[in-house]
């Protein structure tokens, strides 16, 4: 079973989306930018305006792998940026791209003025919870 690939931007409407990028700072990115790394610290997240970034990991050995292509109006850097930990993945630019970047102080004051987003977000935690958890019973049942 493959890891599923649920995101923040599925969840919002596209109003919530509009008054996110408001809050946001505009970023511009060249082709092969890495705009993250596995293990960075996480304080913000983005919204890409116009563009496109991957999600990756790499093994120690080197090899990669996408875990999601992202574009137009997709949101990503949210789990880090919502408890305050270290990057899961790595963020590369695709192509030329705008993003907007919106800081984990300005978000969580977002969240705590629209309630029905904190349900989002829990459904949204929820979903990759048992998405890594079948995943997970597929790989100690073969």
């Amino acid at each position: 079973m493959p890891l599923k690939s649920y995101s923040l931007s599925q969840l919002l409407s596209e109003t919530d989306k509009q008054d996110l990028m408001a809050l946001g700072k505009s970023h511009e990115f060249r082709e092969r930018k890495c705009l993250f790394r596995h293990g960075d610290m996480g304080k913000s997240l983005f919204i890409i305006r116009k563009g496109d970034v991957n999600i990756t990991v790499a093994s120690d050995d080197g090899r990669e792998i996408i875990l999601s292509k992202m574009s137009d109006g997709e949101i990503f850097g949210e789990i880090a940026m919502f408890d305050g930990g270290v990057r899961t993945a790595d963020a590369w630019v695709a192509k030329d791209t705008i993003l907007m970047s919106i800081e984990r102080e300005e978000f969580l004051e977002y969240l705590s003025k629209r309630p029905h987003l904190n349900t989002a977000v829990i459904l949204l935690l929820c979903r990759r919870l048992r998405s890594c958890s079948a995943l997970l019973e597929d790989f100690l049942f073969n």
